[in-house]
């Protein structure tokens, strides 16, 4: 809806808002519990360190591998600016951001729903 008003940078925000609720379900998908901090990185540190004891004999080693390296690199690359007002998205920035979120929650959808329970 926000693309469709021109409004790229509130649609930004409302992606880095989906992708806050995948961190979570991944979080829980792994059994681990929820931090005190609402912070991405109180979240991510957790999963990293699981997800590295687990090791890559762990048959989903490399989905969880990607899926917290992918995540990382949102927060530091898009959610820290929108979320602190730094930036101003334009409509192909909001779009191509858009699409990018789309395919990763397709592949997350595909291993967890959303409250996080085990797909596979």
């Amino acid at each position: 809806m926000c693309l469709a008003l021109g409004r790229s940078t509130a649609a930004v925000f409302h992606l880095m808002r989906v992708i806050e609720i995948t961190l979570k379900a991944v979080s829980k998908c792994l059994g681990l519990h929820a931090p005190a901090s609402p912070n991405w990185g109180s979240w991510l540190q957790p999963i990293r360190e699981d997800v590295k004891n687990r090791g890559s004999k762990w048959a989903d080693y490399s989905f969880f591998q990607d899926v917290w390296q992918r995540i990382d690199a949102i927060k530091d690359a898009q959610r820290n600016q929108t979320m602190h007002v730094e930036t101003i998205y334009t409509d192909e920035q909001a779009l191509l951001i858009f699409k990018s979120t789309e395919g990763f929650i397709q592949k997350i959808a595909s291993r967890m729903d959303e409250p996080g329970r085990p797909l596979a």
